[in-house]
């Protein structure tokens, strides 16, 4: 009850329509309907549309509560937030797979040495890879013809076009959310009935690879004509160290090592969110990255999974959202930022 209307909810890259955290049409219409309504009891002032993919080993539960806690904060600046639940079964399994591989590691090597984070990549490796292929198949899948994110988008693009003043649309992505809206931006001229460019998309420590980067986002920055352009592209990172000062249970760095070391196809593969490689970017000028360890207020996460409890990161999103700082009592609070 608390997060209806603010989520579509995927599995397989179709809807759920039944169950705790349903997303059928008719819902979804229901919000597109409330959008479009732009009278003093209905649309109200709201001036932006978020959407917003998580990453992380999260399960449903997790996800909605993030959603329950995010979307006041968004509402009180004028954003209606609609947040992608997806793809949560795979998440928690991979996490169940780290988790499983440790012993078969440490039985082998003991767990004091680097020489353990080396061996579990091997251990993890084709589990790893089978469930990390398979997500990125149904972030793909969510937004062919007939997917359920195509068919959610359709509908609530379809009712910002009726507004007088239609919603600027942003997009918001974590870690493998990256690779998620990589797939949505392909699929945006085609469902969005304006020519309206993407206003802003912030990417936090995204788990693409560069080859994806590449493919989706690069041609893509800084235009100004199509649906799928992005007027401006903002991305969060770790400095190294703090990548490898992080952990993934008893993987003793980030995430993201991981997801290059192992679960790619590629050992070593190269992923727009590791400062590792930063050289292999060419940057527009409407593509800024910010890297939290570098003693700035931007960003300030201490680990892979941190940036969303971030208060400085998710401060600096909403100044890219509404294009002037929040102001203190609109922006997010320290209470804002703990439970998920």
């Amino acid at each position: 009850e608390e997060i209806v209307g603010h989520i579509i909810h995927l599995d397989d890259g179709n809807l759920v329509e039944t169950g705790k955290y349903p997303t059928p049409l008719a819902s979804l219409q229901e919000t597109a309907n409330f959008l479009t309504d732009e009278d003093a009891t209905a649309g109200r002032d709201y001036k932006h549309l978020m959407f917003y993919a998580h990453g992380g080993l999260n399960d449903q539960n997790a996800s909605a509560n993030r959603v329950r806690k995010m979307k006041e904060v968004f509402k009180r600046n004028g954003i209606y937030p609609i947040h992608f639940m997806w793809e949560t079964g795979f998440f928690e399994t991979l996490g169940d797979i780290i988790f499983a591989s440790n012993a078969k590691a440490a039985a082998r090597v003991g767990s004091v040495s680097d020489f353990f984070d080396r061996v579990f990549e091997t251990t993890v490796r084709l589990p790893g890879r089978a469930i990390w292929r398979d997500m990125k198949r149904d972030a793909g899948q969510s937004f062919v013809s007939s997917g359920g994110g195509t068919k959610a988008l359709r509908i609530l693009l379809k009712g910002n076009a009726k507004r007088q003043k239609p919603l600027k649309i942003h997009l918001i992505g974590h870690s493998a959310g990256g690779i998620f809206l990589g797939h949505l931006l392909e699929r945006l001229n085609s469902v969005n009935p304006l020519s309206e460019p993407v206003r802003s998309c912030s990417l936090m420590a995204p788990a693409c690879t560069i080859e994806l980067f590449e493919k989706f986002y690069h041609p893509r920055i800084g235009g100004k004509q199509a649906a799928s352009d992005i007027a401006q592209l903002v991305q969060y990172n770790l400095i190294d160290q703090r990548e490898r000062d992080d952990s993934v249970g008893p993987y003793r760095k980030s995430l993201l090592y991981l997801v290059s070391n192992a679960f790619e196809e590629e050992r070593k593969m190269p992923l727009l969110g590791m400062e590792n490689f930063s050289k292999d970017l060419t940057l527009k000028a409407a593509h800024k990255l910010h890297y939290a360890g570098r003693g700035d207020t931007i960003t300030d996460s201490r680990t892979h999974g941190g940036f969303d409890n971030d208060r400085a990161t998710m401060n600096n999103i909403l100044k890219t959202i509404l294009g002037v700082k929040p102001s203190p009592a609109k922006g997010f609070q320290p209470e804002d930022m703990t439970g998920y």
